[in-house]
C-alpha cells in the first residue's frame, strides 16, 4: 500500500455506552460528522489523483504502441492552465478556471478587467468621496488625451462620409 492509497474502512473500536463515553464521539455528532466527511472528501481526492495518474499511464502506453507502428499520436494538453495550488481549495480551483474561461473567451485578462467597488457597507460620505475620486481620475484622463478644435471634428466626419478607400463618393 503506497502514500495514496490510504484505506478509510478501518475498524472502529468498540464503543462503549458506559458513562466515560463522550458526546462528541457519538453516532451524529457533529465532531463525527467532520470526520466523516473530511474522509469522504478525502477519498475522491484520491481517487482524482490515482484515475489522473493512470489516465496518464493509458496515454503513454498508447503512444509507445503508434511510435512502435510508425504512427504518430497528436500531443494530449487538456488545458493550458496553471495547475492546482496548494493553498487553493477544489471549488477555488474551478472558480479559477471558469473565470479564466470567462476571461479568454471575452478577451481580456486580470490587468484590462475593469475595477468594481461594492459601495452597500459605505456610509452616504464615503460613497461621496468614491465617486468624487473615480470622476477625477476619469477627468485627468480625459486632460491626457489630445484635444481637437469643433472645426476638425466637422471637417474629419464629412471626409469620411465622402471617402470610402479609394472611392470618393459623389465625384464621377
Amino acid at each position: 500500500m503506497n502514500d495514496t492509497e490510504i484505506s478509510n474502512n478501518l475498524p472502529a473500536d468498540e464503543v462503549s455506552n458506559g458513562p466515560d463515553t463522550h458526546e462528541r464521539y457519538r453516532e451524529g455528532a457533529p465532531m463525527e460528522r467532520l470526520i466523516r466527511g473530511w474522509r469522504m472528501k478525502r477519498k475522491e481526492d484520491i481517487h482524482r489523483k490515482v484515475s489522473a495518474r493512470s489516465a496518464a499511464t493509458s496515454r503513454m502506453k498508447y503512444r509507445i504502441e503508434r511510435a512502435s507502428g510508425g504512427k504518430t499520436v497528436r500531443p494530449y494538453s487538456y488545458h493550458e492552465h496553471e495547475p492546482q495550488q496548494v493553498t487553493e481549495s477544489r471549488e477555488e480551483y474551478e472558480r479559477r478556471l471558469h473565470r479564466d474561461r470567462a476571461r479568454a473567451k471575452r478577451g481580456v485578462n486580470a490587468q484590462t478587467v475593469r475595477g468594481w467597488t461594492d459601495m452597500s457597507l459605505m456610509s452616504p460620505e464615503e460613497k461621496l468621496l468614491h465617486k468624487r475620486k473615480l470622476a477625477n481620475e476619469r477627468k485627468a484622463r480625459s486632460r491626457k488625451q489630445p484635444s481637437r478644435s469643433p472645426t476638425d471634428n466637422t471637417t474629419n466626419v464629412a471626409e469620411d462620409l465622402l471617402s470610402v478607400g479609394d472611392i470618393e463618393w459623389g465625384m464621377f
